[in-house]
C-alpha cells in the first residue's frame, strides 16, 4: 500500500507525461481514491506531507493544485478574508451504468471574479509555475554556491568538456587537473579565475594570439530554502530556485492574504533586517528596484495590513487600498490609476470613522463626512487619509449645453446641436429627416427650460411651420414633440371575424384580422382581403344571408349592429366603413353539417379521415388511402355506419363488403354491387388470415457467427436460433447471458429456456463469455471492481470489499447481468455471474434524540407525583 502512495508522490512531483498520469488514475480508482481530499489524507497517513509534495512539484514545474483538481475533482478551497476565490472548471469522472464506461461530466463552471482588495490579484496566477528558469540570462553578479551545476568547455587547439556540481566545500573537481574553489565567486569572476587556473594546463589559453578558448555556463541552479512567515497562504519553509527574489518566495508561499500588508514586507538575513519591500511600487509602476535575490535561511515576514481605505465611484480601479502613514488623497488616486473623465473633482466625499477616544455611548453618529476639492496642481490635495476612510468619487451632472431634443413621429428622433439647427423647420426636415406617415399636422409642442430652471411651454401648428408661414426660433435645451395621428384621434383600424380554409381538404378555421382603415374602405373590401373569397369550398360553406357590422353610435353612446347580406352584393360593396368598425361573416355550419367525412383504418398505406365525395364508393376511399398493405385482406372489408336508435340503444350498424378488384383496378366502370358511402362511415381493412410477420433477432457475443437472423417458422425456439449462428463457443456462459427487449433487460435465465419459444421481433441476445468483472456498490467500506472467479458467491465479494459500513449498510442484493435480483442474507449466498453487481443499500441516518431518557423519566415521574398528591389530599379531606 505504501508503494502506491509513494507512487502518487512521485507522479505529482516528478512526472509530466500522460502515460504515467493515466496509470495513476487507474490505480487510484481501483483503491477508491476519487477526490483531492482522499489523496491528501492517504499521503498524510503514510508520512508524506502536502508541503513536501507541493515543494517538489514546484521544483519540477508542475502545479500541484491543478494536477489534483484535474484528475481527482478537488475540494472547494476556502476563501480567506473578503477576497473572492477563483473558481475553476471542475470535472468529475463518472461511471456510465449502461455500458460501464468512464465519462467526464462538467459539474461546475464560473468566471474568475476580481478581489475587491487592490493588489492581491497578482497572486492568483503564479507566473513561475510550469516554467523552467532561463539559465542563459543569468547576470554576472550571481554568486556561485554549493549545489550549482557548471558546464566547462575548452575548445580550439585543445579541448575539454565537463559538467560538474559544486560540492558542499565549494569545490569542483576537474579530472586530471585538480580541484578548483568555485563557491564564493561571482559568475563574472568565475570565468576569469578558471581561465587563469586552466591556463597552466592548456597552452594557448593565456597566450597572444589566443588559440584556445574557455566557455563556462550554469546548467542547473541550486535550490534555496527560505522561510516565509506572517500573513501568507502557506507560511513556513519554502524551496525556491537559487535565482529567486522576494516576489518568487511570496508566490511559492501561495501569495499574501488580504489580511497581510503589501506595503511593508521585511527580509531578514542572519537575524538582521536587510530590506523592506513595498509591492505597490511593483503593482502600480512595474518598479521593484528594492527586490533582492534570496539566499539560504533568509526569512520573509509579511505583517498585518497597515490600513484599509475604500475607494468607490469613478476611478480607473476601485476597491480597498492599503495606505501608509502620511499618504494622502493624491497617492490614493495615483494607486487607483487616476480619475475617469466624468468625475466631479469639486465634490469628493470622504467618510471617516471617529477615533475610539472621541466616541460616546449616547452619541449615535460615529462617522462623519468631509467633502474636498481635487486639483491636478502639485502641492494640493494633500488631504491625509486614515484607516477606515471611504472615498467616493461622484459623476458630474448630465446637463449638456446648446442641445435640442426632438421626439415623436419623426424619422430620426434624437438630440442635436443648437448652433446648426436654430429654427424648428430645419431641425425637423434636416436633423430629424422629416415626418413619419400618419403624423398629426395640427400641433407641435416645444418645452423650454432656461439655465435658472424656469420652464415654459409653446404650441404651434405643424403644417404652418413646415410651409414656412410660421417661423419658430429655437433656444438652448428646447424639447420638441411631434404627435402621431393615433395619439390624437386614436389608431384608425377596422376588425374582421369569420372563417376560412387553410387547406381545402380540411375543415374550416376561425379567422380574426385587424386592417388599417382608409377612405372609402367598404365592407366587401375587408372580407375579400381577409378570406379566400373565390375558393369554391369557401363559397359552399358561406352563409350568404347575413353579414354583421358592429359600429359605435355616438348619439346613443352604445354599439349597434348593422345587417348586410351577400345576396345584395352591390349594397355590401357600397357600405363604407368607419374607424373601429367590426365586420362579421358566418358559416352554414352554425345550423347544419357542411363538411361530411369518412374514415379508413386498418391495413392500408395511409389510414386517415377523408372528405366525403358525391356517390363515393368503398373502392374509391381505399384508393385515396393509398391502397392495401401487403398483409391486408384485399377481398373483404367492414363498414361501420352511424345508426342511432333511442328505443333500442343502437349506435351503429355493421356491413361486410366484398371488394370488386376489377373496378378497383379500373377495368370496368362500376362494381357489381356498389356500396355508396355516407357521412361518418368508417371502413376497416383487416389483416389477411394466417399472415405472420417474420421476426428479426440479433445475437452477439460468444457464438461462432454473430449477426441478425429472420425467423423461419411461426414458433421457432431459442435453441434453433443458436444453432443457426453456429452454436455456442466453448467459453460461453448461458446463465450470465441476457436479452434486451425494447431497451431493457429481460429477466430470464437463458440456460433454462433453450427449448422454449419466447423471442420477439427486435430482441437482442447477448451470449456472455465465461469471464468478466463483479462490481460492489453502496454502503461498503471500500466499493471495488473484482475480476470474476468461477463459483465465487456474493459474500466472497462482500467480504473482500471490507464489509458493510457500520450502522449504514442495509439490505444486500446481487443483481445478475440479466437484471434478476437475488437477496443476500443469513442463509442466502447466490453465485455471482460475470458482469454481476453487488449492491448494499444505505440505511437512513437517524437523528439522535439527546436526553430522551431523562425527558421521558421526568414526564412519567411528574405524572406519578401528581397522582399521589391528589390521592393524599383526597384522603385528608
Amino acid at each position: 500500500m505504501k508503494q502506491f502512495f509513494l507512487f502518487i508522490a512521485i507522479i505529482f512531483c516528478f512526472v509530466a507525461h500522460a502515460q504515467s498520469e493515466a496509470q495513476l488514475i487507474q490505480e487510484a480508482k481501483a483503491r477508491n481514491i476519487s477526490t483531492k481530499q482522499d489523496a491528501l489524507s492517504a499521503l498524510a497517513a503514510e508520512g508524506i506531507t502536502e508541503n513536501q509534495a507541493r515543494q517538489l512539484a514546484r521544483m519540477r514545474g508542475i502545479d500541484f493544485d491543478t494536477f489534483l483538481t484535474t484528475y481527482f475533482g478537488g475540494n472547494q478551497a476556502e476563501v480567506s478574508g473578503t477576497a473572492v476565490a477563483n473558481l475553476p472548471v471542475v470535472s468529475e469522472l463518472v461511471v456510465d451504468p449502461v455500458n460501464d464506461s468512464v465519462v467526464e461530466e462538467k459539474i461546475n463552471e464560473e468566471d474568475t471574479l476580481m478581489s475587491p482588495y487592490f493588489g492581491y490579484d497578482i497572486f492568483k496566477q503564479n507566473p513561475f509555475l510550469e516554467k523552467e528558469y532561463t539559465l542563459g540570462n543569468i547576470d554576472e553578479g550571481y554568486i556561485i554556491s554549493p549545489g550549482d551545476v557548471l558546464r566547462i568547455m575548452v575548445f580550439g587547439n585543445n579541448s575539454l568538456e565537463l559538467e560538474t556540481k559544486v560540492d558542499l566545500n565549494g569545490n569542483i573537481a576537474i579530472p586530471n587537473y585538480g580541484v578548483f574553489q568555485a563557491a564564493g565567486n561571482s559568475f563574472k569572476t568565475l570565468k576569469s579565475r578558471l581561465t587563469t587556473y586552466l591556463g597552466k594546463y592548456f597552452s594557448g589559453l593565456l597566450t597572444q594570439p589566443q588559440n584556445v578558448f574557455l566557455d563556462v555556463s550554469l546548467t542547473q541552479i541550486r535550490p534555496v530554502k527560505v522561510t516565509v512567515l506572517g500573513q501568507v497562504e502557506s507560511p513556513g519553509p519554502q524551496l525556491v530556485n537559487g535565482l529567486a527574489s522576494v516576489l518568487n518566495a511570496l508566490y511559492a508561499a501561495g501569495g499574501v492574504k488580504t489580511t497581510g500588508s503589501l506595503r511593508e514586507i521585511y527580509v531578514y538575513r542572519n537575524n538582521r533586517k536587510i530590506r523592506t519591500i513595498d509591492l505597490y511600487d511593483y503593482i502600480t509602476k512595474g518598479n521593484l528596484k528594492r527586490d533582492i535575490r534570496l539566499t539560504s535561511n533568509d526569512v520573509l515576514f509579511v505583517p498585518n495590513r497597515k490600513s484599509t481605505v475604500a475607494l468607490e465611484g469613478l476611478a480607473t480601479q476601485t476597491g480597498f487600498f492599503e495606505l501608509t502613514e502620511g499618504e494622502t488623497l493624491r497617492e490614493l488616486i495615483d494607486y487607483a490609476g487616476g480619475l475617469l473623465p466624468d468625475v466631479d473633482t469639486q465634490a469628493i466625499n470622504i467618510a471617516r470613522i471617529r477615533p475610539f477616544e472621541e466616541r460616546q455611548a449616547s452619541f449615535q453618529y460615529n462617522r462623519y463626512l468631509t467633502t474636498v476639492v481635487y486639483s491636478a496642481e502639485a502641492g494640493k490635495n494633500e488631504f491625509p487619509l486614515e484607516d477606515g476612510d471611504t472615498v467616493t468619487l461622484q459623476p458630474i451632472t448630465a446637463l449638456v449645453e446648446k442641445a435640442l431634443t426632438v421626439t415623436g413621429s419623426v424619422v430620426r428622433p434624437g438630440t442635436y446641436g443648437l448652433t446648426r439647427y436654430s429654427n424648428l423647420k430645419s431641425l425637423l426636415l434636416e436633423a430629424a429627416q422629416g415626418l413619419l406617415p400618419n403624423t398629426y399636422l395640427g400641433k407641435v409642442d416645444i418645452e423650454s427650460e432656461d439655465k435658472t430652471g424656469m420652464r415654459s411651454f409653446s404650441t404651434y401648428n405643424l403644417d404652418a411651420v413646415l410651409s414656412g408661414n410660421t417661423q419658430v426660433t429655437l433656444k438652448e435645451n428646447d424639447r420638441i414633440n411631434v404627435y402621431a395621428l393615433e395619439q390624437v384621434a386614436g389608431e384608425r383600424l377596422v376588425k374582421f371575424s369569420g372563417f376560412n380554409f387553410a387547406n381545402t381538404d380540411k375543415e374550416e378555421e376561425n379567422v380574426a384580422k385587424t386592417i388599417f382603415w382608409r377612405e372609402n374602405l367598404s365592407a366587401f373590401d375587408v372580407i375579400f382581403a381577409s378570406v379566400s373569397f373565390e375558393e369554391l369550398s369557401f363559397q359552399q360553406q358561406l352563409l350568404t344571408s347575413r353579414v354583421d357590422v358592429k359600429r359605435y353610435n355616438k348619439q346613443a353612446k352604445q354599439f349597434e349592429n348593422i345587417r348586410l347580406s351577400f345576396d345584395d352584393l352591390g349594397g355590401l360593396k357600397a357600405f363604407k366603413l368607419l374607424p373601429q368598425d367590426e365586420v362579421f361573416i358566418f358559416s352554414r355550419s352554425v345550423t347544419e353539417r357542411t363538411y361530411p367525412v369518412i374514415g379508413v383504418v386498418g391495413f392500408v398505406q395511409k389510414p386517415d379521415t377523408l372528405a366525403l365525395e358525391k356517390n363515393m364508393l368503398i373502392e374509391d376511399a381505399i384508393l385515396k388511402a393509398g391502397g392495401f398493405q401487403e398483409s391486408a385482406d384485399m377481398s373483404l372489408v367492414v363498414v361501420n355506419r352511424e345508426r342511432f336508435d333511442f328505443d333500442t340503444g343502437q349506435l351503429s350498424e355493421r356491413f361486410s363488403y366484398f371488394i370488386d378488384q376489377d373496378y378497383l383496378l379500373g377495368k370496368k366502370e362500376a362494381p357489381a354491387s356498389p356500396f355508396y358511402l355516407e357521412d361518418k362511415d368508417i371502413i376497416s381493412v383487416r389483416k389477411r388470415a394466417g399472415y405472420l410477420e417474420r421476426k428479426s433477432i440479433r445475437i452477439n457475443g460468444a457464438v461462432k457467427f454473430p449477426g441478425t437472423l429472420l425467423s423461419q417458422y411461426e414458433r421457432e425456439d431459442f435453441k434453433s436460433f443458436i444453432e443457426r449462428v453456429g452454436g455456442l463457443k466453448r467459453t460461453a456462459n448461458l446463465k450470465a447471458s441476457y436479452v434486451i427487449r425494447a431497451g431493457k433487460p429481460l429477466a430470464i435465465d437463458l440456460s433454462k429456456v433453450l427449448n422454449k419459444v419466447f423471442l420477439e421481433d427486435g430482441d437482442q441476445v447477448y451470449i456472455a463469455e465465461n469471464s468478466g468483472t463483479v462490481q460492489t456498490l453502496g454502503g461498503l467500506e471500500n466499493e471495488s471492481l473484482f475480476v470474476w472467479e468461477q463459483g465465487k458467491r456474493a459474500k466472497y465479494y462482500l467480504r473482500h470489499s471490507g464489509g458493510k459500513i457500520a450502522k449504514e449498510g442495509g439490505k444486500t442484493y446481487l443483481v445478475q447481468p440479466n437484471g434478476q435480483s437475488q437477496r443476500v442474507g443469513f442463509l442466502k449466498n447466490p453465485i455471482a455471474l460475470p458482469g454481476a453487481k453487488l449492491i448494499v443499500n444505505r440505511k437512513p441516518v437517524k437523528a439522535r434524540k439527546e436526553g430522551k431518557f431523562l425527558d421521558d423519566f421526568s414526564r412519567i415521574f411528574g405524572v406519578i407525583s401528581g397522582t399521589l398528591t391528589t390521592i393524599l389530599l383526597t384522603q385528608r379531606l
